[in-house]
């Protein structure tokens, strides 16, 4: 084994980070939040939440964005990625960092213990704690689905502000919260002296509505899709789709169903709108959609579906084949089987005097591009 002797160096939080349990560091960084016996530090590098002893817990409540240097040892609660502190010393006033929004990020463990932006996210859920009085709540984003639970432990002393706005939350309430990412097998939100909480003013709605709208997307010749006519946060959309409705294409503005052109090289067509909400001024929309023409092998296979021949002839009965389908596919005929002439023109069919009552099979090659299937 080896014996480490001599001053301890200054690590990093993410040297911190990458240790493993028990290890001891040294490490400068600034006191972002935090409550009770869980606080957050942060340096250029990363996040960790600090345990702290009840001899300390003073000293850490007393220096939220202070720099400190502690020395401690690397731990893991639950997922929550922490160093148990045993020394802790000032070493000059500083910032806190600026919130980081993380509105629809899917991975958020690399947010761990950081200082997170949630705009317009509604309360699903919410529970008190008949003994001890702790909040959860279950924050939803309505734009995609998604949620995150959000908790106040007790113990953690918040103003009078915030506990006030807290104590007020009803479910359906949408909500902004800048707090600190916690971990409890999970991510968790921890609410704390440092949390931000305010209602989602309708102009936010609004923005956040017409964020939901993509500025460009890829479609299909001749597909039906429907475009939006409310978002999410009760924003009324209202569509002008000339260009498509021009082009050949089809638009019901009570139902929003669209149907695309069919082209036959990629076009795009330009959607314009505006999103409404309450009083507030309209919020301008515009899509660029691309309307992808069919490839060969669509082409051919439409050609083929809407090719058929399936008639009753008597003897010396000429059945015209068609040499073209859809979409410029060419067509070309062979008799399998059957009492019939194909002429040298490759279309004329003749059924034989005398035939009896029998099938005439036949075999189409269809060519679309460099597309080929033969059919019978």
């Amino acid at each position: 084994f080896t014996i480490k002797v001599g001053e301890l160096p200054v690590s990093s939080v993410s040297d911190v980070l990458a240790g493993s349990t028990n290890d001891l560091f040294k490490v400068q960084a600034t006191i972002i939040g935090g409550g009770y016996a869980t606080y957050q530090i942060q340096d250029g590098t990363g996040a960790i939440a600090v345990y702290v002893a009840s001899a300390l817990r003073t000293f850490f409540s007393e220096n939220v964005g202070n720099v400190v240097e502690l020395v401690g040892t690397r731990d893991t609660y639950n997922g929550l990625n922490q160093i148990r502190v045993e020394t802790i010393t000032f070493i000059e006033a500083g910032t806190l960092p600026v919130a980081v929004n993380v509105d629809g990020v899917e991975e958020l463990l690399p947010y761990q213990n950081q200082l997170i932006e949630l705009t317009a996210y509604q309360v699903t859920a919410k529970t008190v704690d008949p003994t001890f009085g702790n909040i959860s709540l279950t924050l939803t984003n309505l734009r995609d689905g998604s949620t995150i639970a959000a908790r106040w432990d007790s113990r953690f002393a918040i103003p009078t502000e915030l506990n006030t706005v807290l104590t007020n939350l009803a479910v359906d309430d949408i909500i902004n919260i800048q707090a600190i990412l916690g971990w409890y097998n999970g991510p968790q939100i921890t609410i704390s002296a440092q949390t931000v909480i305010t209602m989602t003013t309708d102009a936010e709605k609004l923005a956040a509505d017409a964020a939901t709208i993509p500025a460009s997307f890829e479609t299909t010749s001749g597909a039906t899709d429907m475009a939006p006519l409310a978002g999410p946060y009760g924003s009324t959309f209202v569509w002008d789709a000339t260009e498509i409705t021009n082009a050949g294409g089809t638009f019901d503005p009570l139902t929003g169903e669209i149907t695309y052109p069919e082209v036959l090289v990629d076009t795009v067509y330009n959607v314009t709108g505006t999103a409404s909400l309450g009083s507030e001024t309209p919020v301008d929309l515009s899509i660029a959609i691309t309307v992808l023409a069919m490839t060969d092998a669509e082409k051919l296979a439409a050609a083929i579906a809407d090719t058929g021949i399936d008639q009753d002839c008597d003897g010396y009965q000429v059945v015209m084949l068609p040499l073209t389908g859809l979409y410029g596919t060419t067509i070309s005929w062979t008799i399998v089987s059957g009492d019939a002439t194909l002429d040298v023109d490759g279309t004329t069919l003749t059924y034989n005097q005398g035939t009896m009552v029998a099938d005439v099979v036949l075999e189409a090659t269809f060519v679309n591009g460099l597309e080929t299937q033969a059919v019978q």
